[in-house]
């Protein structure tokens, strides 16, 4: 599916993701994610043992959830709200490279500064691809009364949909 351009904008912002994956017995798994979009994919790494990739190596299932800080003409904050399915992808120096970028989008500095990604003992590590099945929430990404992008006086002279 092709994310619109103001989704885009959302994924290359520094705002944290919740991931939703799905356990064994079927309970939700939430966690934080740093991400960032690769083309029409969102990228998130992590360590192989983690939970997360545990269970998407299982059930490649997945939901991502961030919260703009922007509101929109009704006062509501923009969601974006992704669903899609995840391949988790090997590969120690990708993973690194990956962190390193997601380090210089969220944190401003140029290298994971907590964690040596390289290191000849460094934990497993693994880049999650999701492949966006559906885009959802609260944003020009939507149609709808309750997602309309313009101002108080553009929703008055009729310039966009409003509640």
């Amino acid at each position: 599916m092709k994310i619109s351009d103001s989704a885009r904008a959302v994924l290359q912002a520094p705002i944290d993701a919740h991931c939703v994956t799905l356990n064994s017995d079927g309970s939700p798994q939430v966690s934080l994610v740093w991400v960032i979009d690769d083309g029409d994919d969102v990228l998130f790494g992590t360590g192989l043992t983690r939970r997360k990739a545990q269970n998407l190596l299982r059930d490649p299932r997945i939901a991502l959830s961030l919260a703009a800080p922007e509101t929109n003409a009704a006062g509501l904050h923009r969601s974006l709200l992704l669903h899609g399915t995840a391949t988790v992808e090997h590969g120690q120096a990708a993973a690194a490279d990956l962190m390193d970028r997601l380090a210089e989008l969220y944190l401003g500095v140029p290298k994971l500064p907590f964690a040596d990604l390289r290191a000849p003992d460094a934990h497993p590590q693994v880049v999650v691809r999701i492949t966006v099945d559906k885009v959802l929430g609260v944003g020009p990404w939507m149609d709808g009364p309750l997602t309309a992008a313009g101002t108080p006086e553009q929703i008055a002279n009729k310039e966009v949909d409003g509640p």
